[in-house]
């Protein structure tokens, strides 16, 4: 669980480490507001892509071909980590619950359905 836990850190820092140089970057090359080389960035990374901004200098249209297609990859890497993890702890719940629950008549609610409707 360590190791699980280790590695979707590491995935998030790894996302935010993108967002953060990303936004950095076309502030400074572009002149973008903070807030706009943010929102570039993120559409970007998720290959949305709405082409309200676009890069004007040749070196940032450079680096958003060699940023799209290196964070592109470890975007959705890092997702499939955090995924991967999640799908993994309800795993274990799922069967730590069919343990302790094993042996148990869990269909005598299912005899009668919806019987809490009924009047009296």
């Amino acid at each position: 669980m360590e190791n699980s836990k280790t590695r979707v850190i590491s995935a998030v820092v790894l996302i935010l480490f993108f967002l953060i140089t990303g936004t950095f970057f076309f502030h400074v090359v572009e002149g973008w507001k903070y807030i706009d080389a943010f929102y570039y960035t993120g559409v970007t990374l998720t290959t949305v892509g709405y082409g309200d901004f676009t890069p004007t200098k040749d070196i940032s249209k450079i680096v958003s071909v060699l940023f799209a297609f290196a964070g592109i990859g470890i975007v959705f890497y890092s997702v499939s980590i955090i995924a991967q993890n999640y799908f993994e702890r309800n795993e274990k719940r799922i069967k730590e619950l069919s343990a302790k629950h094993q042996g148990h008549d869990h269909f005598k609610l299912l005899k009668k359905p919806f019987s809490f409707l009924k009047r009296n």
